[in-house]
């Protein structure tokens, strides 16, 4: 009633300035002028105060952001540096693999002359003389050459090739067969003046389709490492390196960064098998990586128990080609789980060897 006696009063005295208040009711109309700025003062200052908690929970947020984003760069930069010292490590490692490489091929290339001189294989063509002692030195020299190799090469001639008449000499002298083996030393032809049927094998020359398809044991590449500490609370992508080494034939395998680096092309078996901590809630999924790209995989899980140590294997074959590289790495994980190094190791040989 009195806010329309106001509104009233007020139209009234926009139409006539002549009309007359009274005290009390100008003193109600300046008491409910006076609250209604009052109201709008508290509504103002609400506005400010909620737009000023607002702006401070930006700049909060924005320096939160601003905190992960310098943390990320940071771990980018170490990462990139970590990967830097690796990438250094493994070219000096690779430029040692290939010194001794490169030196154990000198000295094989020294016996292989070695050989060839003490043997005295004959490097010229045999003239078409009546000379059947010639017939016989190069028989005996074939058996020699035969007894040289360890046994793991022989000659294998029938006795009518072993007992072959002074008349089958000659004859062979001066009307070669058609039917003869030829073998090549040092750009030289060496005609044998027996029949085809005649199986001789001479060491390093004998044909590619005779070639002994299971690696014999001086060629092998063979490796086998345990771990030599404890892994404590790994990350995803960690690299296992297993740096106690018991075998490594070739040294194809390098313990300062856990890559195995295929020698010669061939299929190779590769077998790893880790051991984690006791405790409920740990577990560990690891897999091995063939140039970056998984091929196989294992894992291993606590079960929830506090007082029983959990361990997996896995065995895998792979074709590789000469320079493959070869890691076992972590998957994924739960926080706080460690690797053993106890029943933790890495295994890998070559089984068969691609043919030239």
């Amino acid at each position: 009633m009195l806010a329309k006696l106001i509104l009233i009063s007020i139209f009234t005295a926009t139409f006539s300035s002549d009309v007359y208040l009274s005290p009390v009711l100008r003193d109600a109309i300046d008491k409910y002028l006076s609250q209604k700025l009052r109201q709008f003062e508290e509504k103002r200052n609400e506005d400010v105060k909620r737009l000023t908690d607002r702006v401070k929970e930006l700049e909060e947020s924005h320096s939160m952001d601003m905190q992960i984003v310098t943390k990320r760069l940071q771990d980018a930069e170490d990462q990139l540096s970590d990967d830097a010292r690796l990438f250094d490590k493994r070219m000096q490692e690779m430029k040692m693999h290939h010194a001794k490489e490169l030196q154990a091929f000198s000295q094989r290339l020294q016996e292989m002359e070695a050989f060839v001189k003490d043997t005295g294989v004959i490097s010229t063509p045999l003239e078409d003389k009546n000379n059947t002692e010639d017939i016989a030195i190069l028989s005996n020299d074939i058996v020699h050459l035969s007894s040289r190799e360890e046994g793991s090469r022989s000659i294998s001639m029938s006795n009518r090739a072993l007992g072959f008449k002074r008349e089958h000499a000659d004859r062979t002298l001066t009307k070669p067969s058609p039917k003869r083996d030829v073998v090549f030393e040092k750009e030289n032809i060496i005609h044998l003046p027996f029949d085809s049927d005649i199986g001789v094998r001479l060491p390093g020359l004998v044909s590619p389709d005779r070639t002994q398809r299971v690696v014999p044991p001086e060629n092998g590449v063979a490796f086998h490492a345990l771990l030599q500490a404890d892994v404590v609370n790994p990350t995803k992508g960690h690299i296992i390196q297993f740096q106690n080494i018991k075998t490594n034939i070739g040294n194809t395998y390098h313990p300062t960064t856990g890559v195995f680096t295929c020698p010669r092309s061939g299929i190779y078996v590769f077998s790893w098998s880790l051991r984690i901590n006791h405790g409920p809630g740990h577990g560990i999924n690891s897999e091995i990586v063939h140039n970056g790209v998984a091929f196989g995989y294992s894992a291993v899980g606590s079960g929830g128990s506090d007082d029983v140590f959990s361990e997996s294997s896995a065995t895998v074959s792979v074709q590789l080609v000469q320079g493959d590289e070869v890691w076992v790495r972590i998957n994924s994980l739960y926080v706080g789980t460690n690797i053993l190094s106890v029943y933790s190791m890495f295994t890998g040989f070559l089984v068969h060897e691609n043919s030239s």
